[in-house]
């Protein structure tokens, strides 16, 4: 009978200690599973800034270049301008000259 006992017994404390080692695992491994998801947020939070600041630095680049395409437009708009009021006198002297030549 004590075989019997000392049987189960040993057999009893495997399990337990079986028991004991798997759930300790267990825990280790959700804390090193917690551990690696909290780095992978931090790692997110990390991109997620860089990526707004990349965006506001395009949206800053796209100002500057609007202003710079403003400015070439308003130039050429008066160098234009000026091109065709110095067209329009040339224009009213040679048909002043041709009058004047018409008329002789």
């Amino acid at each position: 009978m004590t075989d019997v006992y000392s049987d189960y017994g040993s057999t009893g404390v495997m399990i337990l200690l079986f028991s004991g080692m798997l759930y300790w695992f267990r825990g280790f491994v959700e804390r090193l599973v917690n551990n690696k998801l909290e780095d992978l947020e931090e790692e997110i939070q990390q991109n997620r800034k860089i990526l707004v600041k990349l965006i506001d630095r395009w949206n800053v680049a796209d100002a500057s270049r609007d202003k710079r395409y403003d400015s070439l437009v308003d130039n050429a708009e008066r160098r234009h301008e000026k091109l065709t009021h110095e067209l329009r006198t040339q224009s009213e002297a040679l048909n002043w000259l041709k009058g004047k030549l018409d008329n002789k």
